[in-house]
């Protein structure tokens, strides 16, 4: 979380801080290091909310601790959950049939590239026909004494094979399944022993472990997102302070036989009664949506975000996103009070002003009538997250990718880059710039002569190549998306279209062998730009022009 909080820009005062004795960097270190546990603390308190305290001289106790270098929150390693199940021993078929095959001369170059393809050395199967020695040696071998071969020997084979990316999974041992009952709330066999007999116990002991402290990470209420409380230790201390008899009713509470069902029947009657307000939550039709009171930390952010603005070297681009409570605030029940987001988010803009703006807000506005949000969450969806990206990647000057990329078949690696008609389309649009030119070239000339026809046959030719640049940024319509949503490309266009008109109508037509035209002239010249954009839109439409 350190690197993810700490200013990119203040670690080298903190490196000169380190190695620099004048007052100066010590000053500077002293501040990043104030600053750094400011916001480490208001991380913290965001991401995990009421569990997190911190503890310094006021002695509270905080439910974070160190061991080494695990975080434990509760006495459970955050890092729960990445203890995989213990691989099965694994056979030795491959290098005994390697080495008996070796000692008899009978090794060959094919069969060591089976042999680095089985033990993965590779992953590029060979072209050659499979040796038999594999299945052969693994079933003389087998368990079974050359009958047959059993489901774990069978699964190495298929790892050997690249038909699995696992290796196979050794068998529990017996105390896995004979508890009574075989495992308690979390998981874990009750009948677990507390050290292993064997390294193959040992390694299932981890295992279940590590389950047991993930299934307790996750022991939350779904429907509060908080750790409902666990029965409280009894202690002379705590009895006589009185912690524990309320600790104990707050244990009560969130236990409590049918608790879920009674606080949903609790929630239906009084939404029966016309209530539509619960616990910051409002009940808007068949969706919910979260209350915003205020702008919470992220007003005292604000100041950091100018500094960044001010001190980082590279343009830095600033995006708030606001809740569904201001995108759908139509929706919200009447009378209903919520935060003004649009008003802050542009006292933000304002207050920022050495920040690129990204106005997510503004793009979601754009398609409230759309599922952007959950229906029972106040996160955004998919589609809102994709037009939210939108709005980044066009204050960045780059064109977003297009809904439903990842709806598309990958193209093979062999294919080459004119392939699916590509090098026809290329030609075909190559001879209709050609024709225009051609075109516009010989009106030019029926006007009055070689230097009109040069003069239009230019216009013709810059501009419909600027048309077309429009035209292929995407396999749909410019009709049914942001034609000039690209900023980059309207500036790169309008500065080509610029110096265009000043060769065109200024004195520098001169060393280009250009004329004045006839109003006509000109209208003609561009008039025929705009027949790619025609010629496209119909290839569109068509179909003929793919993603």
């Amino acid at each position: 979380m350190l690197d993810d909080l700490v200013n990119p820009m203040e670690k080298i005062s903190a490196i000169r801080g380190n190695n620099d004795t004048s007052g100066e960097s010590r000053k500077a270190l002293a501040q990043v290091l104030r600053e750094t546990a400011e916001s480490m603390v208001q991380g913290f308190s965001q991401q995990l909310g009421d569990h997190f305290i911190f503890s310094g001289n006021d002695g509270l106790n905080a439910p974070f601790e160190w061991k080494g270098e695990d975080l434990y929150y509760r006495g459970i390693n955050v890092k729960a959950g990445q203890v995989c199940k213990p691989t099965a021993p694994e056979p030795n078929w491959l290098n005994e049939v390697r080495g008996v095959n070796q000692g008899a001369g009978t090794w060959t170059d094919n069969d060591e590239a089976w042999y680095n393809y089985y033990t993965h050395q590779t992953d590029k199967k060979p072209e050659t026909q499979e040796p038999s020695w594999l299945n052969d040696y693994a079933t003389s071998a087998g368990s079974e004494g050359g009958a047959t071969i059993t489901d774990l020997e069978a699964g190495w084979i298929k790892y050997y094979r690249h038909e699995s990316k696992d290796k196979p999974t050794a068998e529990e041992p017996a105390w896995a399944a004979s508890g009574t009952p075989p495992t308690d709330k979390y998981g874990v066999p009750t009948d677990m022993p507390l050290v292993g007999a064997t390294e193959m116990d040992s390694a299932w002991i981890a295992y279940y472990k590590d389950q047991g402290d993930l299934a307790k990470l996750k022991e939350m209420s779904e429907e509060e997102n908080r750790m409902l409380a666990g029965m409280p230790r009894l202690s002379w201390s705590s009895l006589v302070s009185g912690d524990f008899m309320t600790k104990y009713e707050t244990y009560l509470a969130d236990q409590f036989p049918g608790r879920d069902g009674w606080m949903g029947m609790k929630t239906r009657y009084e939404a029966l009664l016309g209530k539509r307000e619960f616990h910051g939550v409002y009940l808007c039709g068949d969706r919910l949506i979260s209350k915003l009171e205020d702008a919470g930390r992220a007003e005292s952010n604000m100041d950091y975000l100018r500094r960044l603005g001010e001190k980082a070297e590279t343009p830095v681009y600033l995006g708030l996103i606001p809740t569904a409570a201001e995108i759908w605030r139509d929706r919200l029940p009447e009378g209903a009070e919520s935060f003004d987001q649009g008003a802050y988010l542009e006292r933000v803009r304002a207050a920022c002003p050495g920040l690129e703006w990204v106005d997510i807000g503004g793009a979601l506005a754009e398609h409230a009538g759309e599922e952007i949000y959950y229906r029972t969450d106040h996160h955004w969806t998919s589609l809102g997250a994709y037009y939210g990206y939108t709005a980044l990647i066009r204050a960045l000057g780059m064109e977003p990718v297009e809904p439903g990329l990842m709806d598309r078949a990958p193209k093979p690696r062999e294919e080459g880059i004119f392939a699916r008609g590509l090098g026809l389309r290329v030609a075909l649009q190559g001879a209709m710039f050609a024709a225009l030119s051609l075109v516009s070239f010989w009106l030019g000339l029926q006007r009055g002569g070689l230097a009109p026809g040069r003069t239009m046959a230019f216009i013709t030719l810059a501009v419909s190549q600027l048309v077309q640049a429009y035209n292929m940024r995407s396999h749909r319509s410019l009709f049914q998306m942001r034609a000039f949503g690209n900023r980059t490309l309207n500036l790169a266009c309008g500065a080509s279209l610029l110096l265009m008109l000043v060769v065109v109508f200024t004195p520098l037509r001169i060393p280009f062998g250009l004329a004045v035209l006839p109003p006509s002239g000109y209208f003609t010249a561009f008039g025929l730009c705009l027949v790619p954009l025609v010629v496209m839109e119909a290839a569109k439409a068509a179909g003929m022009v793919k993603a």
